[in-house]
């Protein structure tokens, strides 16, 4: 179908819409999805097997479009992480804690 986009006549717009009635989305198709792939001569999608759907077995895969546009990834949040404390070093939590508070009290 990105092949058929990238001809842009109404030919293969009609043969599109013969196998997509929706014209949303074909009009998108022609529009940026051609526009992506224009200096691209094939390999538009990437085909990622899964394995079997639980319910009757059938072959699952995830197909994406190979000039996928990517979302930034916040560096910041990665940098702002909590070191953890070592186990049983400051911040003692659960029995622990409450047998401390326990012998305190009752001492």
């Amino acid at each position: 179908m990105i092949t058929l986009a990238k001809r842009e006549n109404l030919h293969a717009r009609r043969q599109v819409l013969s196998m997509v009635p929706d014209t949303e989305v074909v009009g998108r198709l022609f529009d940026t999805i051609a526009a992506r792939f224009a200096d691209r001569n094939g390999g538009y999608t990437r085909i990622i097997k899964t394995g079997p759907r639980p319910g009757d077995g059938a072959p699952m895969v995830f197909l994406e479009l190979v000039d996928r546009a990517e979302a930034p990834k916040d560096k910041e949040k990665k940098s702002e992480k909590k070191e953890r404390a070592p186990k049983g070093e400051a911040g003692a939590t659960g029995r622990r804690k409450r047998k401390e508070k326990a012998a305190a009290a009752s001492a």
